[in-house]
């Protein structure tokens, strides 16, 4: 007789388990907090934070390698063929103010901002 309660009490408890697992999985109940543990002292929630600290930086720093890879890749072909455009559009506006010649210098095209916002804060004045 005592067996069978025993029994009977342990497999409530699996059973209620099971039900709050389930529950949590299913957003119908509020998840448990495993990540604060009042038995651990303070140095070792200390050590834990930095040891995860440390491996969220690494998986950081290998996104960032794998980001600038899929950049290169996909919008790297764009990013050359706009500026190459904005490039050929300075030369034939240049040769159009100068009567046909082309540039000499081509700092002047990397400079061309400077002097755009000179005289848009003169134009403003």
């Amino acid at each position: 007789m005592i067996q069978k309660v025993f029994r009977a009490f342990c497999a409530r408890i699996y059973v209620n388990e099971i039900r709050q697992n389930e529950l949590e999985f299913l957003g119908m109940s509020p998840v448990k907090s495993k990540l604060h543990n009042p038995v651990q002292n303070k140095e070792e929630i200390v050590k834990e934070r930095r040891l995860r600290r440390g491996e969220y930086h690494n998986e950081y720093d290998t996104a960032l390698v794998e980001l600038k890879d899929v950049v290169f890749q996909n919008e790297g072909p764009e990013i050359r063929e706009k500026l190459l455009d904005e490039r050929q559009k300075w030369v034939v506006d240049h040769m159009e103010r100068s009567e046909g010649k082309p540039p000499t210098d081509v700092a002047e095209f990397y400079k061309r901002e400077e002097i755009d916002e000179l005289l848009t804060s003169e134009e403003a004045a």
